[in-house]
């Protein structure tokens, strides 16, 4: 996105809702590409009463769906993480008498927090894995600080030798997929890796 005289109605009812829905200006210049001074700019006109935003979601409130449907989207959308846009808009649909637009859909999924992020990784853990660290933390809630300075705490942690953090993305057209700038290099085992083990008294 660029100045605020090149953003359309939906570019600034996105930057209104998150707004409204207590998203901070670094989160929205994140997620949407906006400058800090736009986004600033966009939410002061619509506080000072000076400018309305006039796409379809806000004929009723910054979202194209009534609170039922709201309801119904998060409970889709929290059901199965993982789905594309096209999975969720289609099984909305098959709920409701009437045809909601992806449109629609991702305008609202956005309008009430969600976003499409990496998962967070975390240790594997399975019920056992629970429930023992829950019975080892009740049976040492009472430990004082004396007690813990006798402890030698230790973790260890593993490095690949050649990784590459996220997926790498190009531009490339079609016929492109051969041709050796359109190519990053793997190895068997990603290169081997080294651990390292810590412990602190």
């Amino acid at each position: 996105m660029g100045k605020t005289y090149d953003l359309d109605a939906f570019d600034r009812g996105q930057i209104v809702g998150a707004r409204r829905m207590g998203h901070s200006i670094s989160e929205i210049v994140r997620e949407l590409g906006s400058s800090r001074s736009t986004v600033s700019r966009v939410y002061r006109k619509y506080m000072d009463g000076g400018e309305k935003t006039r796409d379809r979601a806000n004929c009723k409130g910054h979202l194209g769906l009534n609170e039922r449907g709201v309801r119904w989207l998060i409970h889709i959308v929290r059901s199965q993480r993982n789905q594309t846009l096209a999975q969720i808009t289609t099984q909305f649909n098959q709920s409701i008498s009437r045809t909601t637009s992806k449109r629609t859909i991702y305008r609202s999924v956005h309008g009430i927090g969600f976003g499409s992020r990496r998962p967070t990784r975390v240790p594997l853990l399975n019920a056992h894995h629970w429930a023992a660290r829950l019975d080892w933390a009740r049976e040492h809630r009472e430990w004082t600080v004396e007690d813990r300075e006798r402890v030698a705490w230790g973790d260890e942690s593993r490095f690949r030798l050649l990784h590459f953090k996220g997926r790498l993305r190009i531009w490339r057209q079609a016929d492109e997929a051969m041709d050796s700038a359109c190519q990053v290099g793997t190895v068997q085992g990603h290169g081997g890796s080294i651990m390292v083990w810590g412990v602190s008294f």
